[in-house]
Protein backbone atom coordinates (compact mmCIF):
# COMPACT_ATOMS: atom_id res chain seq x y z
CA UNK A 1 0.00 0.00 0.00
CA UNK A 2 1.10 3.70 -0.81
CA UNK A 3 0.21 6.69 0.36
CA UNK A 4 2.38 9.62 -1.70
CA UNK A 5 2.66 13.38 -1.29
CA UNK A 6 3.52 16.31 -4.08
CA UNK A 7 1.95 15.04 -7.04
CA UNK A 8 0.83 17.92 -9.42
CA UNK A 9 -0.36 16.22 -12.55
CA UNK A 10 -3.74 14.50 -13.18
CA UNK A 11 -3.97 10.93 -10.68
CA UNK A 12 -4.85 8.91 -14.11
CA UNK A 13 -1.32 10.03 -15.62
CA UNK A 14 0.14 7.54 -13.36
CA UNK A 15 -2.55 4.86 -13.25
CA UNK A 16 -4.67 6.13 -10.13
CA UNK A 17 -7.12 5.86 -8.67
CA UNK A 18 -5.96 2.02 -7.40
CA UNK A 19 -6.96 0.04 -5.05
CA UNK A 20 -3.69 0.54 -3.50
CA UNK A 21 -2.80 3.53 -3.68
CA UNK A 22 -3.80 7.02 -2.60
CA UNK A 23 -2.73 10.29 -1.44
CA UNK A 24 -2.64 14.41 -1.59
CA UNK A 25 -2.50 16.24 -4.69
CA UNK A 26 -0.10 19.11 -4.97
CA UNK A 27 -2.19 22.01 -6.40
CA UNK A 28 -0.98 25.41 -7.24
CA UNK A 29 -3.15 28.24 -5.36
CA UNK A 30 -3.58 29.68 -8.41
CA UNK A 31 -7.19 31.37 -7.93
CA UNK A 32 -6.25 32.40 -4.35
CA UNK A 33 -2.86 34.22 -5.47
CA UNK A 34 -5.12 35.96 -7.80
CA UNK A 35 -7.58 37.11 -5.44
CA UNK A 36 -4.48 38.38 -3.27
CA UNK A 37 -3.40 39.79 -5.70
CA UNK A 38 -6.67 41.89 -6.40
CA UNK A 39 -7.22 42.70 -2.73
CA UNK A 40 -3.75 44.62 -3.26
CA UNK A 41 -4.42 46.18 -6.72
CA UNK A 42 -8.37 46.00 -7.11
CA UNK A 43 -7.92 47.39 -10.83
CA UNK A 44 -5.99 44.60 -12.21
CA UNK A 45 -8.17 43.27 -14.80
CA UNK A 46 -5.29 41.13 -17.38
CA UNK A 47 -2.78 38.78 -16.64
CA UNK A 48 -0.46 36.87 -18.90
CA UNK A 49 0.65 33.57 -16.98
CA UNK A 50 4.60 32.30 -17.45
CA UNK A 51 6.74 29.50 -16.22
CA UNK A 52 9.25 27.65 -18.35
CA UNK A 53 8.55 24.67 -20.68
CA UNK A 54 9.07 21.22 -18.15
CA UNK A 55 7.19 18.34 -17.07
CA UNK A 56 6.47 20.50 -13.92
CA UNK A 57 4.89 23.19 -15.69
CA UNK A 58 2.65 21.78 -17.85
CA UNK A 59 0.39 20.41 -15.82
CA UNK A 60 0.05 23.95 -14.31
CA UNK A 61 -0.46 25.67 -17.50
CA UNK A 62 -3.25 22.91 -18.24
CA UNK A 63 -4.83 23.10 -14.63
CA UNK A 64 -4.86 27.18 -15.34
CA UNK A 65 -7.46 26.66 -18.20
CA UNK A 66 -9.96 24.74 -15.92
CA UNK A 67 -10.02 27.10 -13.85
CA UNK A 68 -12.76 30.16 -13.77
CA UNK A 69 -10.26 33.18 -12.34
CA UNK A 70 -11.14 36.75 -10.73
CA UNK A 71 -9.30 38.38 -14.52
CA UNK A 72 -8.64 37.68 -18.35
CA UNK A 73 -5.95 35.31 -18.64
CA UNK A 74 -5.01 36.76 -22.37
CA UNK A 75 -2.10 34.57 -22.38
CA UNK A 76 0.25 31.56 -21.25
CA UNK A 77 3.86 31.37 -21.96
CA UNK A 78 6.85 28.70 -21.57
CA UNK A 79 9.69 30.55 -22.71
CA UNK A 80 12.86 28.13 -23.08
CA UNK A 81 15.59 31.07 -22.96
CA UNK A 82 16.04 34.27 -22.14
CA UNK A 83 15.55 36.25 -25.28
CA UNK A 84 12.22 34.67 -25.33
CA UNK A 85 11.35 35.47 -21.98
CA UNK A 86 11.91 38.98 -22.72
CA UNK A 87 10.72 39.14 -26.23
CA UNK A 88 7.06 37.59 -24.68
CA UNK A 89 6.76 40.59 -22.06
CA UNK A 90 7.35 42.81 -25.22
CA UNK A 91 4.42 41.32 -27.15
CA UNK A 92 2.59 42.14 -24.32
CA UNK A 93 3.51 45.41 -23.31
CA UNK A 94 0.55 47.44 -22.72
CA UNK A 95 -1.80 44.67 -22.93
CA UNK A 96 -1.40 43.27 -19.47
CA UNK A 97 -1.76 44.77 -15.68
CA UNK A 98 0.31 41.87 -13.86
CA UNK A 99 2.10 38.60 -14.42
CA UNK A 100 1.63 35.70 -13.17
CA UNK A 101 4.61 33.18 -12.41
CA UNK A 102 5.25 29.28 -11.90
CA UNK A 103 8.42 28.16 -11.71
CA UNK A 104 11.31 29.68 -14.22
CA UNK A 105 14.73 27.45 -13.27
CA UNK A 106 15.40 25.79 -16.59
CA UNK A 107 14.84 29.08 -18.79
CA UNK A 108 18.88 29.37 -20.59
CA UNK A 109 20.85 31.99 -21.36
CA UNK A 110 20.25 31.74 -24.82
CA UNK A 111 19.91 28.93 -27.69
CA UNK A 112 24.06 28.83 -27.97
CA UNK A 113 24.84 28.87 -24.23
CA UNK A 114 22.15 26.58 -21.86
CA UNK A 115 23.50 28.08 -18.88
CA UNK A 116 19.85 28.45 -17.03
CA UNK A 117 19.24 32.28 -15.77
CA UNK A 118 18.60 33.01 -12.38
CA UNK A 119 14.90 32.67 -11.53
CA UNK A 120 15.68 36.56 -9.67
CA UNK A 121 16.66 37.63 -12.84
CA UNK A 122 14.16 36.55 -14.86
CA UNK A 123 11.52 38.90 -11.92
CA UNK A 124 13.82 41.61 -12.03
CA UNK A 125 12.95 42.08 -15.46
CA UNK A 126 9.58 42.33 -15.18
CA UNK A 127 9.86 44.67 -11.93
CA UNK A 128 12.65 46.99 -13.52
CA UNK A 129 11.42 46.94 -17.25
CA UNK A 130 7.72 46.57 -17.19
CA UNK A 131 7.24 47.79 -13.79
CA UNK A 132 4.31 45.39 -13.49
CA UNK A 133 2.79 43.98 -10.39
CA UNK A 134 3.33 39.70 -10.04
CA UNK A 135 2.15 37.41 -8.18
CA UNK A 136 3.62 33.51 -8.16
CA UNK A 137 2.36 30.24 -7.74
CA UNK A 138 5.44 28.81 -6.06
CA UNK A 139 7.38 27.80 -2.92
CA UNK A 140 10.28 31.16 -3.64
CA UNK A 141 8.01 33.29 -5.21
CA UNK A 142 8.22 36.12 -2.82
CA UNK A 143 12.33 35.21 -2.31
CA UNK A 144 12.48 35.43 -5.77
CA UNK A 145 10.68 38.98 -5.92
CA UNK A 146 7.67 38.47 -6.77
CA UNK A 147 5.04 40.91 -5.10
CA UNK A 148 2.89 38.44 -3.60
CA UNK A 149 1.11 34.72 -3.85
CA UNK A 150 -0.30 31.90 -1.78
CA UNK A 151 2.18 28.96 -2.36
CA UNK A 152 1.41 25.60 -1.41
CA UNK A 153 2.06 24.48 2.17
CA UNK A 154 4.64 21.57 2.11
CA UNK A 155 3.65 21.00 6.03
CA UNK A 156 -0.03 21.03 5.12
CA UNK A 157 0.56 18.25 2.79
CA UNK A 158 2.71 16.18 4.99
CA UNK A 159 0.35 15.98 7.23
CA UNK A 160 -2.90 15.57 5.49
CA UNK A 161 -0.74 12.22 3.97
CA UNK A 162 0.31 11.48 7.65
CA UNK A 163 -3.32 11.32 8.76
CA UNK A 164 -4.07 9.07 5.59
CA UNK A 165 -1.05 7.29 6.83
CA UNK A 166 -1.98 6.50 9.74
CA UNK A 167 -5.89 5.86 8.93
CA UNK A 168 -4.53 2.65 6.63
CA UNK A 169 -2.21 1.38 9.50
CA UNK A 170 -5.76 1.49 11.92
CA UNK A 171 -7.31 -0.60 9.22
CA UNK A 172 -8.60 1.81 6.86
CA UNK A 173 -7.57 0.62 3.09
CA UNK A 174 -6.27 2.98 0.52
CA UNK A 175 -9.38 2.94 -1.64
CA UNK A 176 -11.63 4.48 1.35
CA UNK A 177 -9.25 7.79 0.67
CA UNK A 178 -10.16 9.59 -2.27
CA UNK A 179 -6.89 11.22 -3.89
CA UNK A 180 -7.44 15.20 -3.06
CA UNK A 181 -5.56 18.23 -2.73
CA UNK A 182 -5.09 20.58 0.21
CA UNK A 183 -6.72 23.67 0.68
CA UNK A 184 -4.67 26.24 2.74
CA UNK A 185 -1.10 27.29 1.81
CA UNK A 186 1.07 30.51 2.62
CA UNK A 187 0.76 34.59 2.18
CA UNK A 188 4.09 35.13 0.71
CA UNK A 189 4.59 38.83 0.03
CA UNK A 190 7.69 40.81 -0.97
CA UNK A 191 7.99 44.39 0.41
CA UNK A 192 10.67 45.26 -1.27
CA UNK A 193 9.12 44.82 -4.82
CA UNK A 194 5.84 46.78 -3.02
CA UNK A 195 8.40 49.51 -2.27
CA UNK A 196 10.11 49.55 -6.27
CA UNK A 197 6.65 49.16 -7.43
CA UNK A 198 5.37 52.03 -5.61
CA UNK A 199 2.38 49.15 -4.63
CA UNK A 200 0.74 50.05 -0.53
CA UNK A 201 0.08 46.53 0.79
CA UNK A 202 -2.83 47.19 3.60
CA UNK A 203 -1.79 46.05 6.91
CA UNK A 204 -4.17 43.15 7.21
CA UNK A 205 -2.46 41.47 4.58
CA UNK A 206 1.46 42.10 5.81
CA UNK A 207 -0.32 40.45 9.16
CA UNK A 208 -1.62 37.64 8.25
CA UNK A 209 1.51 36.45 5.58
CA UNK A 210 3.74 33.66 6.42
CA UNK A 211 6.41 35.04 4.60
CA UNK A 212 7.54 38.72 4.04
CA UNK A 213 10.45 39.62 2.46
CA UNK A 214 11.54 43.03 3.41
Amino acid sequence: WYVFGGVNNEPSAYGFPANNVTGVLERPNVRESIELLRKIQPQIKNLLIMADKSETTDPLIAYCKTLSLPVTVVGYAQPCTLEEWQNTLEQYRGKIDAVGLYVARIVARSTSDPTKVPEQELIRLINEQHHLPTVGFFDSAAESGVLCGVSVSMKEQGLAAGRIAKAILGGKRPADFSVQSTDQGRIQLNLATAERLGIQIPYGIIKRAEVVIR
